[in-house]
């Protein structure tokens, strides 16, 4: 079973690696931050990648619902929906 800590430990170095954002996950600030704020800026195609990294790493699916979820676009919230998917996947 994947904790959710690790889980935001592993996209904060994703998005370092591929996206030079600097976000930390220990800071309540950078967990709650938009991708597409003020503080990050990241242009919109790059959620495109940052999905399909995550689905291909996770061996998940995001669907409509996740997309409409004012969390997906965080590090915080998204962190939470693939928590929940694994814990999903692995109790069905």
């Amino acid at each position: 079973m994947i904790n959710v800590s690790d889980i935001r430990m592993e996209i904060a170095e994703m998005l370092r690696e591929h996206f030079d954002a600097n976000i930390d996950p220990a800071l309540q600030e950078d967990l709650a931050a938009n991708f597409f704020g003020m503080k990050y800026s990241m242009p919109p195609y790059f959620m495109l990648y940052l999905v399909l990294m995550l689905e291909h790493k996770y061996e998940i699916c995001f669907n409509d619902y996740d997309y409409d979820s004012d969390g997906f676009y965080c590090l915080e919230g998204i962190s939470d929906i693939i928590a929940q998917k694994i814990s999903e996947k692995e109790s069905a």
